[in-house]
Parts: C-alpha cells; sequence; structure tokens
C-alpha cells in the first residue's frame, strides 16, 4: 500500500488508506483519535513503529504523520 500523502485533498486520501471521514478542520483530532484505537489493537507494530510513543498531531507535519499511521494501520500482528 502506497501510505504516501500529500497536502492536496488530504481528507479524502485519508479516507481511502484510513477509512476514516474527516474534514479539513478535525483531522489532528480524528487522527489522534485512531492512533490511540490502533494502539490498544497493534501493540507490538505500535512499538515499532513508535518506539519511544507518538506526539499528538499537529498540522505542520501531517503527511509524514499520516505515513506513519497508514503504516501502522496496515501492519499485521504476528500471534505468537
Amino acid at each position: 500500500m502506497n501510505c504516501r500523502s500529500i497536502w492536496n485533498n488530504l481528507p479524502q486520501q485519508i479516507k481511502d488508506k484510513l477509512g476514516v471521514n474527516v474534514i479539513w478542520r478535525n483531522i489532528p483530532k480524528a487522527l489522534d483519535d485512531l492512533i490511540n484505537e490502533l494502539k490498544a489493537e497493534k501493540p507490538n507494530c505500535y512499538n515499532d513503529l513508535y518506539p519511544t510513543g507518538h506526539k499528538q498531531f499537529l498540522w505542520f507535519n501531517l503527511p509524514a504523520s499520516i505515513t506513519n499511521l497508514c503504516e501502522l494501520n496496515a501492519c499485521v500482528e504476528s500471534i505468537g
């Protein structure tokens, strides 16, 4: 899966890649909520991608942050 994001039409890219309906003004809050859900669902993947924990989503680095979140969403937990 291509997890790279660009500013152009970011809400649609988030919907396509992460399955989250967002509007421009609530993107950081929605992504913070999603990462907290994924942290509980995929703790091993979360620890691999965010060894020191994640920081709150901020506007200036959203495309890069979405890339990591997309990789976490696509990650498959190994059992055992």
